[in-house]
């Protein structure tokens, strides 16, 4: 009986340890979750300035290197100083460093420095810059695809926080120190799991079972919507997978240069997928039945008319340029009412090749 006694006043000192536990980290994650970022410091829907001060040279010599190098930040809205640090900055991408006039870059801070600041431990922010010297032209494209990103956020409750800024650089010749550039900040995938409280997942070959069905369907339809065929949910490419609490994965989307939308000078139609042109839609997502993708189908039929005034009230791009994405995306909302059409393309999806 003594023995049955003791059993049990073990089983409930592991009991009380392991919830305590639980309930640690549950706090942390919320913890985590609740903290400021830089994000939060910089407006959402206006555009602050970035100053980067660094090496430029140096940059360029180690474009083709995963080489962080010393470099000084500055963030500024309506001439107040939002933030002024030291800081660690390299090229970044696998294509577009390679291809463009001037790389995007990744940020990385001091997490002492954050911290001091009152400010998330999360350290580092993804910045794509203007890519083309044409300026003109670089303006354009780095705003389309912050449009996409504000799209993205109006279908689906998980996405990338992101920021329009103008950049200086400060450092190079002092003619080209002077010039502003249009470049999106992005949320590092560390941050944007804390936020929804959960976990990164970067395993390679995700199930498609574990996903979370609706927002998979969801996730991909919208990918289809501004033919972008330059991701992957397998091979974890241009998407960042995180585990919900409840153990469901969710894919968010990234980098959208190759879609329509876009038209990036360097992007190329995708033949292996059928493509002749990267305008030609080609979906991707995983196969579902019609009681799984009909749902998804009405949620975009609801969103149309809020997607449709988001372009066309965008000012940042110009009429003639928000005419062709709306036209663009009505094609789409056109192609989803032929029920049969595009359960045939889901079926049918190049992703499973």
């Amino acid at each position: 009986m003594q023995n049955c006694y003791s059993l049990t006043l073990r089983l409930l000192a592991l009991a009380t340890m392991l919830f305590s536990g639980l309930a640690i980290n549950a706090q942390s994650a919320d913890s985590l979750a609740s903290q400021r970022s830089i994000f939060d410091l910089l407006p959402e829907d206006e555009v602050a300035e970035v100053i980067i001060t660094t090496d430029y040279k140096q940059l360029e010599a180690n474009r083709k290197t995963d080489d962080y190098q010393p470099g000084h930040i500055q963030f500024k809205f309506k001439k107040e100083l939002l933030l002024d640090m030291d800081m660690k900055i390299k090229c970044r991408g696998k294509f577009r460093r390679m291809k463009c006039d001037f790389p995007p870059l990744k940020l990385k801070f001091k997490k002492k420095d954050l911290r001091k600041k009152g400010l998330s431990e999360v350290n580092e922010l993804k910045l794509v810059t203007h890519c083309l010297n044409d300026r003109a032209k670089s303006r354009e494209l780095v705003i389309r695809e912050y449009l996409i990103y504000k799209l993205y956020s109006i279908v689906s409750n998980y996405s990338f926080r992101v920021r329009l800024v103008k950049v200086r650089y400060a450092g190079q010749k002092k003619r080209l120190s002077k010039i502003k550039h249009y470049s999106i900040l992005i949320e590092d995938g560390e941050d944007l799991a804390n936020r929804y409280q959960a976990e990164r997942f970067e395993d390679m070959g995700v199930n498609p079972d574990s996903l979370h069905r609706f927002q998979e369907i969801c996730t991909s339809l919208f990918q289809y919507m501004i033919s972008n065929s330059d991701y992957s949910y397998t091979m974890c490419r241009n998407t960042e997978l995180i585990r919900l609490p409840d153990g469901r994965i969710v894919c968010i989307p990234y980098d959208f240069d190759f879609s329509c939308i876009v038209k990036a000078p360097y992007a190329r139609a995708n033949s292996h997928l059928g493509q002749r042109s990267i305008c030609d839609r080609v979906y991707l997502g995983f196969p579902r039945p019609a009681e799984e993708v009909e749902p998804v189908l009405r949620y975009y039929e609801k969103k149309q008319d809020e997607l449709l005034n988001y372009v066309n009230d965008f000012n940042l791009l110009p009429q003639s340029s928000r005419h062709e994405i709306m036209s663009y995306l009505k094609s789409f909302f056109d192609e989803i009412q032929d029920r049969e059409h595009i359960m045939e393309v889901i079926q049918n999806s190049k992703g499973v090749m």
